[in-house]
């Protein structure tokens, strides 16, 4: 019988490897900051500073700001610096930009339809709740080991 982490590392590798992002009209991370500008335009509505992105995304300023200078080239996004702080740059979906975003998220739509119906409706809600359960237990897990390394380390 299979080691069972070996099984499950196996299995997460697999899903990395399997790249849905390959099916959308533009990269992943580029996909992952306009769907971040997306949510949090909705949140700030007085302006959307480029700190504020890459701190939702865990993510250090300067790598964001590249991307986001790429994803102004493609007149995705528009950069407006702050006429009150000047250290401070506004971003800001264009229409181009909400509709790329709009066409990536139906192909993931898409996708993800494609998946459901594959199982039967009581399968997805026990699959959905296995998963949230291992997040959950991972979470506590790795918060576990992070104090048991500050508290040896």
């Amino acid at each position: 019988m299979a080691d069972p982490l070996e099984t499950f590392l196996s299995i997460t590798n697999r899903f990395h490897n399997l790249n849905v992002f390959t099916l959308l009209p533009l990269a992943r991370h580029d996909y992952m900051v306009l769907f971040t500008i997306r949510c949090l335009q909705k949140k700030y509505s007085g302006g959307l500073t480029v700190s504020a992105v890459a701190k939702e995304m865990h993510v250090v300023q300067p790598a964001v700001s590249r991307t986001l200078r790429s994803l102004e080239e493609l007149g995705l996004i528009r950069r407006d610096v702050s006429r009150e702080d000047r250290r401070n740059t506004y971003v800001t979906l264009t229409q181009k930009g909400q509709l790329t975003i709009e066409e990536a998220d139906r192909v993931l739509e898409q996708f993800h339809q494609g998946i459901r119906a594959q199982f039967a409706p009581e399968e997805m809600k026990q699959l959905i709740l296995l998963m949230e359960r291992l997040y959950e237990s991972a979470e506590i897990q790795l918060e576990t080991m992070k104090k048991g390394a500050e508290t040896n380390g």
